[in-house]
């Protein structure tokens, strides 16, 4: 279900129909923030139709509501920290799964700034992992837009006050400033901001789906 691509919300009832009278659906993604709908799914399918979230930054709040996991995009950089965060919360920790979805949530957002999948893909190519094409309609990430991806990616990775800050300082800054950058250093214009000193790639996790 992801009203956002198709123009059209399933309804609950459609689900719970679906559901019940045929044996082969066996579960949703969900891509739609709306939490009363999740509520009611979880309430009105049978217990084994298993609810995903299609949207990173909703796989813990609906996991709270019943939901079985995601179909992630992040998956592809954080595989590890979101099956962590998942296990911690399905185990009770409820705690140490918040503060993982705290600390990933940046790159969710980040991860949806275009079109899925051109943001991912700008990633993993960053990462030498992929090549930075995606065919047509679909357009590369603009300089700017790729700046602020990968920045937001090393923040993430090497999470520290000084690099939080400079963060915030150039989102507040990106609509003064065109931004563009190389693989190991960024600009702003002609005015060197700092240099990026390269880290280990992550590994993938070739599983977007993720659940117990």
């Amino acid at each position: 279900n992801i009203p956002s691509r198709t123009g059209v919300n399933m309804s609950v009832d459609t689900v719970k129909t679906l559901a019940r009278k045929y044996e082969n659906i066996v579960a949703i993604k969900q891509s739609f923030g709306d939490m009363d709908a999740v509520t009611e799914l979880r309430a009105n399918c049978p217990n084994d139709f298993a609810i995903y979230s299609g949207d990173d930054s909703l796989t813990l709040p609906m996991l709270s509501l019943g939901a079985h996991g995601v179909i992630s995009v992040a998956s592809h950089l954080f595989g590890k920290e979101i099956k962590s965060m998942i296990r911690n919360f399905k185990t009770g920790d409820s705690m140490t799964a918040k503060n993982m979805h705290l600390k990933l949530y940046p790159i969710f957002k980040k991860l949806f700034m275009a079109p899925n999948p051109v943001p991912v893909k700008a990633a993993l190519a960053y990462k030498e992992i992929i090549e930075d094409y995606v065919r047509r309609p679909l357009v590369e990430l603009t300089k700017a837009e790729k700046a602020e991806l990968i920045f937001t990616l090393d923040v993430l990775k090497n999470a520290n006050t000084k690099s939080i800050k400079l963060l915030l300082e150039t989102r507040k800054n990106k609509r003064k400033h065109k931004y563009f950058f190389t693989r190991h250093t960024y600009y702003r214009e002609k005015k060197h901001i700092f240099t990026y000193i390269p880290t280990a790639a992550l590994c993938i996790n070739t599983l977007t789906l993720t659940g117990a």
